[in-house]
């Protein structure tokens, strides 16, 4: 059996975002989630 990962994560800074190793993600809302399902077909 295959088996694979699909997900996402929503980054939505009118929550605490903390640093991780000098890294911090960009904004990535459920807006942005509806915009790439349109754009791939999903």
């Amino acid at each position: 059996m295959r088996i694979f990962d699909a997900h996402f994560h929503i980054i939505d800074f009118d929550f605490p975002i903390q640093e991780n190793q000098g890294y911090i993600p960009p904004s990535y809302v459920v807006i942005d989630l509806g915009e790439r399902r349109l754009i791939s077909g999903f």
